[in-house]
């Protein structure tokens, strides 16, 4: 296990809870890792030298390259990276064809879910890429999560995930303009009122933030019509600028309320 963070720990808890031997690796700290049975590395090719099936988790692109230039040297015919982060598939593509040249197999997986979700096993692992290559490791996900399936070929997941952020962004602003007209009409509930986001939040803002751009470039790139998505986008933009990067999505009741003050740009 490469990651051992918010949703990266929770799986490799779920696998030793499961029976599996886990070696993970952590830049930062990682005694609850070791507390809870697992092995910790020392750098990234000392999981490819113990592990022929390498899970990865990580923040960001930038890290990913981080962990790739130390990892690459050592992987072989036997190995097979699962990256489970959210990036363009550009770069998932990369190391796709990277990983080939040296034998090994590189899937495209995506994780659908909050890290509570992930912790209880609720969350869906999708993996995308060589058939033969997901069948192999998905008796492994489903021991990370109950939730696993093979969605199709490279992209697929990463595409998927894309999607059902879409509808995560359309359907927050449309249940935040539903409850802004049923608050108006109650005169304001106490609880809608109250303006209570949690900071942070299991959800917040800049989690979702991330999949705006990517959205849009998938959307322009096959040409699909997004009218919605480009009203969300906005608002969830808006958010950021407004400083509610680390409040829950549903803040932007707030941008739509016209008797609310905004901080940033309309």
């Amino acid at each position: 296990m490469i990651g051992l963070g918010r949703t990266g720990l929770p799986i490799a808890k779920n696998l030793l809870a499961r029976g599996h031997a886990v070696i993970g690796y952590r830049r930062g700290d990682a005694t609850e890792f070791t507390t809870a049975s697992g092995r910790l590395a020392r750098a990234p090719r000392d999981v490819a030298e113990a592990a022929d099936v390498i899970l990865s988790v990580l923040p960001s692109a930038s890290a990913l390259d981080d962990v790739m230039a130390d990892l690459l040297p050592a992987l072989g015919p036997r190995h097979t990276v699962v990256e489970l982060s959210s990036y363009p598939l550009a770069v998932k593509q990369r190391y796709h064809g990277l990983l080939s040249e040296r034998g090994a197999h590189f899937i495209d997986g995506e994780i659908s879910g909050t890290p509570a979700m992930t912790a209880a096993r609720a969350s869906v692992i999708l993996l995308a890429g060589d058939k033969s290559a997901c069948e192999a490791v998905l008796a492994a996900c489903k021991d990370a999560s109950d939730h696993a399936v093979y969605v199709g070929a490279f992209g697929s997941a990463t595409k998927l995930k894309l999607v059902a952020n879409l509808l995560v962004a359309v359907h927050t602003v449309a249940a935040a303009e539903a409850m802004l007209l049923v608050e108006m009409w109650k005169q304001r509930a106490p609880s809608m009122a109250a303006r209570r986001f949690v900071d942070p939040a299991p959800g917040p803002v800049s989690m979702l933030a991330a999949y705006l751009e990517p959205i849009r470039e998938l959307a322009d790139a096959t040409g699909a019509p997004s009218p919605l998505f480009a009203v969300a986008e906005q608002l969830f933009r808006s958010a950021l600028a407004d400083g509610r990067a680390h409040q829950d999505i549903g803040c932007v009741i707030d941008l739509l309320d016209p008797a609310k003050p905004k901080k940033g740009p309309p």
